[in-house]
């Protein structure tokens, strides 16, 4: 019995040292996090917003030969960063090896929004929105980041305080209404033409309407001026 307790104290410091010897040979799992992390911060810090990322932790059973090589990134086809994401990890030394790593990425910018309660119909002014900075990655497509694309909109659809005025929520005044007397401008070359036609379609500044010239009763086509006006040679 003492010969077998013997032989079991000299084997246990070869087991001892054994174990972290083979543990070193696996790749460390925060490394690769950190290189994903550093991926997603450096591709959002190129878009100017605030943010915050944070890697997910990977599986603990996960078990990779450790890199001789710093690890590379890169963004699977097809991939973006917000929300929810992944992000590639690679190794392309002696023993190569790739894996996809989830990073969860908040994505901070000044939206415009309403400081009021606006019924359908209104006009927005000034005093009627502003910025305030949100998560975007929370937010629906269609968030407006200036002022200057909501003040004069008319209101769609009824907003609380403090709602995100997205741009399917708003839309531009119609500045000419169907069977509306206008001017109708044509020029070139600073001399310009000025008559009266009427609409025969709604227009808002911008867009194109039809109308009807009323000393010839050509129909014409132009666009809607800020002020109103047709611009048959805008």
């Amino acid at each position: 019995m003492l010969g077998i307790w013997l032989l079991v104290f000299m084997l246990l410091p070869t087991l001892a040292v054994g174990n972290p010897a083979g543990s070193a040979t696996l790749q460390d799992h925060q490394a690769i996090l950190d290189t994903a992390q550093r991926y997603a911060a450096d591709h959002l810090e190129q878009q100017g917003y605030r943010y915050e990322v944070r890697p997910l932790p990977l599986d603990r059973r996960l078990r990779l030969a450790t890199c001789d090589v710093p690890l590379e990134a890169y963004m699977p086809p097809g991939g973006r960063i917000g929300g929810t994401s992944t992000i590639g990890v690679r190794c392309a030394g002696s023993v190569e090896w790739s894996l996809f790593v989830q990073v969860r990425a908040r994505i901070y910018a000044d939206v415009a929004v309403a400081t009021r309660p606006l019924a359908r119909g209104e006009l927005l002014g000034a005093h009627d929105v502003r910025l305030d900075e949100r998560d975007i990655t929370r937010l629906p497509g269609g968030f407006l980041t200036q002022l200057s694309e909501v003040v004069g909109m008319k209101v769609r659809r009824p907003l609380g305080t403090g709602s995100v005025i997205a741009r399917g929520a708003i839309d531009a005044p119609r500045l000419v209404r169907r069977g509306q007397i206008v001017t109708l401008i044509a020029g070139k070359g600073g001399v310009e033409i000025r008559t009266t036609g009427k609409a025969l379609a709604d227009g808002a500044a911008g867009e194109r309407v039809r109308v009807r010239n009323e000393r010839s009763s050509r129909v014409v086509e132009g666009v809607v001026a800020e002020d109103g006006t047709v611009r048959v040679n805008p």
